[in-house]
């Protein structure tokens, strides 16, 4: 069972990057590049309109402070380039939304054996988009509710860069 629902999130995560379709007039909508903290790994990232303002967000990666082997997540994000006012080339972009997440951990280090989590998350984080070269610079705060096998609540944090093509 656990196994039909991981692999469920998985094909569903890809099929929504592959078939959603972005906004015509951005020429970059996909970004590619990694991120630092926890987790650490590959951060994607997918602009669904032109401003940008809304985008799907994943990151495939390992967990640095704990026993975990693998971990993912994806989300949905909003971004607000208005709420932080500086006089710099781009603005700063305040983003939030919510997603899901997976995680496979050992359970006991005796044993060595793994446990598979799921839950749900909310990240907020500030981001920094140039035009040319197309970067994005990122910071995340995400809060997780580990809802299966059992209840918990964690925090992630991570630094990243995403470069767009």
């Amino acid at each position: 069972m656990k196994k039909l629902l991981f692999d469920s999130i998985i094909y569903l995560s890809l099929l929504t990057f592959i078939f959603v379709k972005p906004c015509e007039a951005n020429p970059t909508p996909f970004g590619l590049g990694a991120a630092i903290g926890d987790p650490s790994g590959l951060a994607l990232k997918l602009w669904l309109d032109q401003n940008p303002s809304r985008a799907l967000d994943a990151m495939l990666a390992w967990n640095t402070s704990t026993t975990t082997s693998f971990y993912f997540h994806g989300d949905y994000l909003v971004h607000d380039a208005n709420i932080i006012k500086v006089k710099l080339p781009h603005p700063i972009n305040i983003y939030y939304g919510g997603g899901f997440l997976f995680k496979n951990q050992v359970k006991n280090n005796k044993t060595k054996t793994n446990e598979s989590v799921i839950g749900i998350r909310a990240p907020i984080g500030l981001s920094y988009l140039l035009s040319d070269p197309r970067f994005e610079f990122f910071g995340e705060l995400g809060g997780n509710l580990e809802i299966i096998p059992n209840t918990n609540v964690s925090i992630n944090f991570n630094l990243g860069v995403r470069y767009f093509f």
